[in-house]
């Protein structure tokens, strides 16, 4: 806080040494530097941290008790101007310059990383809240008074993703995400697998084939079925269905190796 300047220097001078040198401070008729004042200490290779042995920036400047030397106002004026330039092109105040340069950048960076952490976690929340109420064969309604019941729990749930409508593309997100494991895990590990189809009927009464993937993800563990998908089907005759099929299978990345013959 500028209290006043040195009497040696009018406003205009004062005003013209502040903006040329934008690191000075004053206070009470003295000069000092405000970034050595926040730095404080340097380490031996100019850091600030890591180090048990530290070298101090000039206790004047730090401490604002720079004054002129000189019994007239032209060799305090003087004096003056050559401390200032002097200060600004020392390598303790470059160093101290740098250091607070950096710390700035990482202060930044981190709390850009707090804010992204923080929204990790809440969406984290919501998505494990989604999961569970399709594991469970739960409405997609519940899901907002679910949120609202950790929120008064004191969990960080966030401000968005808490409608019932969000709540169904995270399971379809979800679920794809899933599938796509477990298929490339087949593929992967060359696993055996046995297909199962049925036909159905859309709603607006067109045939759809409903195909799911059965087989045995981990060595002794029992088989396991999981749907793969559903396909609308063009031709219903026999030749129709398995080419639906087979094209099915490959755009999920299964190739078969049977031969289909006839």
């Amino acid at each position: 806080m500028v209290s006043s300047w040195p009497d040696c220097w009018t406003s205009l001078q004062w005003d013209y040494f502040r903006k040329t040198y934008t690191f000075l401070l004053c206070e009470g008729g003295k000069l000092g530097c405000r970034i050595c004042q926040t730095v404080q200490t340097l380490g031996p290779n100019g850091s600030s941290e890591g180090s048990s042995t530290k070298r101090n920036l000039a206790y004047e400047w730090v401490n604002v008790k720079i004054d002129g030397a000189g019994n007239t106002k032209s060799a305090r004026q003087k004096s003056l101007r050559e401390k200032v330039r002097l200060h600004g092109e020392s390598d303790a105040h470059k160093d101290a310059e740098k250091i607070l340069s950096t710390h700035s950048k990482h202060f930044m960076q981190q709390t850009v990383i707090q804010q992204q952490a923080a929204n990790l976690d809440s969406t984290c929340v919501v998505f494990r809240t989604a999961y569970f109420l399709a594991k469970c064969d739960r409405p997609y309604v519940d899901h907002p008074q679910l949120l609202d019941l950790q929120h008064l729990n004191g969990v960080n749930v966030g401000k968005v993703l808490q409608s019932n409508v969000v709540c169904a593309e995270i399971i379809d997100h979800i679920a794809e995400s899933m599938k796509s494991r477990v298929i490339t895990a087949i593929v992967q590990k060359n696993i055996p697998i046995s297909v199962l189809i049925d036909e159905s009927t859309t709603l607006s009464h067109k045939s759809a084939l409903i195909v799911y993937l059965r087989c045995s993800l981990d060595d002794g563990s029992d088989p396991v079925s999981f749907f793969l998908d559903l396909i609308e089907l063009s031709d219903v005759t026999s030749a129709g269905i398995l080419k639906a099929l087979l094209e099915c299978l490959f755009s999920h990345g299964l190739r078969p190796t049977w031969k289909i013959t006839g």
